[in-house]
């Protein structure tokens, strides 16, 4: 039985008694997801390194434009001959940069893109108007989901949406490549530490607040705040083995009996006779041994059971004087075990607390398309939960700033 909380001893002491006793000493012992993931860098989408400048502004998909670190003129190439998609480790010195956003939208309003991106320790600002193309129109189910994420990899793929219009319950998708993330900014972070006790026999005391320490990517150091208690919960009962097992010791004196026979005095007075052989018996027991313990120590059946009985060693032997004859005799003992379950229960409390951290605020919208339901509802089933989801893709031209 874990004693992490509460620890309680119950120590009996029986008196001896004539001749045939049993010497039972008692030892009773009852008591008793920060989220870490992996950063996301970078600006996803970029096709090209270079672009077209006024001269060619209205076909960018056909030629680019080169400039030095002066920004000067260096060569004009086909841009299927220099390549759209290089990847964002190549664009450490280039001046300008193309880069392509997907949109999964409720509202062709919430076309948003930024009019400044840092890529590699490098900052750009857009050049030019964006162009903006529909991709498609879907009809679905969705919903606007305003998130603060640490990272790009904590925000939730899918949602459990329940209608409050017609009661239906949706899971709704995003995909991966429709949302801006832009830049980190500033969110506000909730973090949680669980405390289990148990199993244990009695509620622990469980504070209202304790101290939470986590792991700080800003200051790259572990920190901590102060935690307040947000809930709790207890287990079902159940049986739970004890770590030490009840200790007995058997006592019989010189006498000339064959019988082997010890009286037990119960709490109330009255005494019944067991038949135990300390030398042949196998095992410390006898008919009914489990409950007639229990009622020795005085302990509640519903609550504890005995689950065995061993001897823990041999005989071994005292002299001590017998008043009955005043005068001494040899007393044999033999220690005895009793292994034993309680019954417990677990209990656990949450911690919350709020703290600041660098991460990404953003718009998602989730959505679930008809196409997907209708095998199973109809669309007047379905019609106050259905609206248009916009696929939107926008590129947009970005210059490298402070440039002459």
């Amino acid at each position: 039985m874990n004693d992490k909380t509460n620890d309680k001893t119950n120590d009996k002491t029986l008196k001896k008694i004539s001749i045939f006793t049993v010497i039972l000493a008692i030892l009773l012992s009852s008591g008793g997801c920060l989220v870490t993931t992996s950063a996301v860098t970078g600006n996803d989408g970029i096709e090209t390194v270079e672009e077209a400048d006024t001269g060619c502004a209205g076909e960018p998909e056909e030629c680019v434009q080169s400039y030095d670190d002066a920004g000067r003129e260096v060569s004009r190439k086909n841009a299927e001959e220099e390549g759209r998609n290089e990847k964002e480790e190549d664009v450490i010195g280039k001046e300008r940069i193309t880069k392509e956003y997907h949109f999964c939208v409720g509202s062709l309003e919430d076309v948003d893109i930024p009019t400044e991106i840092t890529v590699q320790g490098k900052t750009y600002e857009i050049s030019g108007e964006p162009k903006y193309k529909e991709l498609n129109e879907v009809e679905a189910v969705k919903q606007i989901v305003n998130v603060s994420v640490e990272n790009e990899s904590d925000l939730d793929r899918s949602i459990s949406y329940k209608s409050p219009a017609t009661g239906i319950t949706y899971l709704l998708k995003t995909p991966e490549d429709a949302i801006r993330w832009g830049n980190k900014t500033t969110i506000g972070k909730k973090i949680t530490e669980t405390v289990e006790w148990g199993p244990s026999m009695e509620a622990p005391a469980i504070p209202g607040r304790k101290a939470i320490t986590y792991y700080n990517p800003v200051t790259g150091q572990n920190e901590t705040t102060s935690g307040k208690l947000v809930g709790t919960k207890v287990s079902e009962p159940f049986w739970s083995a004890a770590e030490e097992p009840i200790q007995g010791i058997f006592a019989r004196s010189e006498g000339g009996v064959t019988a082997y026979t010890t009286d037990y005095i119960l709490p109330d007075g009255t005494a019944f006779a067991v038949p135990v052989d300390m030398d042949q018996s196998l095992h410390p027991s006898w008919e009914g041994y489990e409950k007639d313990i229990l009622k020795i120590l005085g302990l509640d059946s519903s609550l504890y059971r005995i689950t065995g009985a061993g001897w823990a060693g041999d005989s071994y032997y005292s002299v001590e004087c017998d008043e009955r004859f005043g005068m001494n005799v040899a007393v044999a003992y033999r220690n005895a075990v009793y292994p034993y379950e309680a019954l417990c229960r677990t209990y656990t409390a949450v911690y919350e607390a709020d703290i600041e951290t660098q991460g990404y605020k953003t718009s998602v919208t989730y959505y679930v398309p008809y196409e997907e339901l209708k095998d199973h509802y109809s669309k007047e089933e379905l019609g106050p939960d259905l609206s248009t989801v916009y696929d939107v893709s926008v590129k947009a031209s970005y210059r490298a700033k402070n440039i002459p």
